[in-house]
């Protein structure tokens, strides 16, 4: 920091060291800082105070980014403008299995809870907050389904950016029916807010002929497609999944 005084004279900058009281400097820029000295010396100690205040050593500052991000783990920060896209792309940004909630914690404290998709497409930058040291940034995961059975690639989907899917984008999820699908015998295996489990009869055929309703699944569901002629094995695996936690 330099001081220009007014007056000239080794006197009148001892005079505002030792007398000019403190100036509380955290979380002020230099230029903030500048003005708060200038305005502390003004008209008591130097007619017209010209300050220059300049950062020598700026401290990084770690925040925890969790969740479905590319590289999780703690990422240093420099200054107090970083934002939270600028910690996103630190990481290498979000999976695909990224849902559309991304939340901010402060001293343990929800502080921002938004919609991720509104985030990256900037569509608001008022979305864009900024980032302290010691926050917590989460990206949620998004809600996942299961497709089993007769299908060319069964596995867990996820609803990304936590958007509808039905039985219909779930089975493209399974690449489609293999030939020896039963696929007027599919069932969606639901677990309800108690725990209880119910199933609901699919009839693929009759969605994909657009006849019947392509309903819309839940975080969890199983569809589970049976192979023809195998309703034994269909009704063990059935029961298998419905005794499962």
């Amino acid at each position: 920091m330099g001081l220009r005084p007014a007056r000239q004279g080794h006197d009148d900058r001892q005079s505002v060291r030792g007398n000019g009281g403190g100036v509380h400097a955290a979380g002020m820029t230099p230029q903030e800082l500048e003005i708060a000295i200038e305005d502390k010396l003004r008209g008591k100690y130097i007619r017209d105070p010209d300050v220059t205040v300049t950062a020598t050593d700026v401290r990084s500052r770690g925040v925890s980014v969790v969740g479905a991000v590319q590289r999780p783990g703690v990422v240093q920060i420099r200054g107090a403008n970083t934002t939270l896209l600028e910690v996103l792309s630190m990481t290498g940004g979000v999976t695909d299995a990224a849902g559309n909630t991304v939340t901010v914690l402060r001293d343990g404290v929800v502080r921002n809870d938004l919609k991720l998709d509104a985030v990256l497409e900037g569509r608001d930058l008022r979305l864009n907050v900024p980032i302290f040291s010691g926050d917590v940034v989460n990206v949620q995961n998004a809600a996942v389904v299961y497709v089993i059975g007769a299908v060319r690639k069964p596995g867990a989907f996820a609803m990304r950016g936590n958007s509808q899917l039905t039985v219909l984008r779930a089975l493209a999820l399974g690449e489609g029916l293999l030939t020896v699908a039963a696929s007027g015998d599919a069932v969606v295996l639901r677990t309800l807010v108690d725990g209880a489990r119910v199933e609901l009869p699919i009839d693929l055929r009759a969605v994909l002929q657009a006849k019947a309703a392509d309903i819309p699944l839940q975080p969890q569901d199983v569809l589970f497609v049976p192979t023809s002629g195998g309703k034994v094995a269909a009704r063990a695996t059935l029961d298998k999944l419905r005794g499962s936690p």
